[in-house]
């Protein structure tokens, strides 16, 4: 916010018998002085010219204020989206996931508003770089990742969880709706993906229960469907409860 705009007389000086006066003008938002503007009143100044001078020039350092606040507002909003982003797949990261995970806890606790976890990684992807290289191992996390994107509500949070291996979020979904969810999303990353060799993920669904007190009891379970998605020979979906 802008929290002040001063007119504020300083420095007197006494020359010849005559008296010039320094008027300082600037602009503090949050405490940091970040425009200055010193204008010098001298004997050949009109009463009525400096009277303008001091009605015009707050107002228009005031416009200016609002255009420097518009300004860092946007390239704070651009830093924050930066910083929670994953530069590779330009989905969430970890970070922006984890307090996305929290929003949802609080809405649970406040409104009862239920919601679930999918954790999915694809299978043999070691093997897939080994083979074709990196170039190609990155270029089908970002074809999942878009399919991600296009296949997903506006409310969700789907995030690069760390290496291959993602989460989505999915708020107001109880768990039979994010089971429905994985295995559409199963099906079309096996069926769409462009690649040497053949494409599929393995999953693990969980929901988050009145007796969680932490993001880690929910990604815990969701973790251990994954793992016996794979134990039970990958490419399918597996859920875990609470009991």
């Amino acid at each position: 916010m802008i929290k002040e705009i001063e007119l504020t007389p300083t420095v007197n000086l006494e020359r010849e018998m005559s008296t010039q006066k320094y008027y300082s003008y600037y602009i503090v938002i949050s405490g940091i002085v970040i425009f200055l503007l010193f204008i010098l009143q001298t004997k050949f100044v009109l009463g009525q010219d400096l009277q303008l001078t001091q009605f015009f020039i707050p107002l228009i350092l005031t416009v200016l204020s609002a255009v420097l606040l518009n300004k860092l507002k946007s390239s704070y909003s651009q830093l924050e989206k930066l910083v929670g982003t994953d530069p590779l797949t330009g989905l969430c990261n970890r970070r922006s996931l984890e307090k996305n995970i929290s929003m949802c806890i609080e809405n649970y606790k406040r409104y009862g508003v239920k919601f679930s976890v999918l954790m999915f990684d694809i299978d043999n992807f070691k093997n897939i770089n080994d083979t074709y290289g990196h170039p190609q191992g990155d270029r089908i996390l970002v074809e999942i990742s878009d399919i991600l994107k296009l296949n997903s509500r506006i409310t969700d949070c789907c995030a690069r969880w760390g290496g291959e291996e993602f989460i989505i979020l999915l708020p107001n979904s109880d768990i039979n709706g994010a089971l429905t969810k994985a295995e559409n999303l199963r099906i079309l990353i096996e069926s769409t993906v462009s690649s040497p060799a053949k494409i599929t993920c393995s999953f693990g669904v969980s929901d988050f229960y009145k007796d969680d007190d932490s993001i880690d009891n929910i990604i815990m379970r969701a973790d251990q469907a994954l793992y016996q998605a794979k134990y039970m020979g990958k490419n399918r979906v597996e859920f875990m409860d609470a009991a």
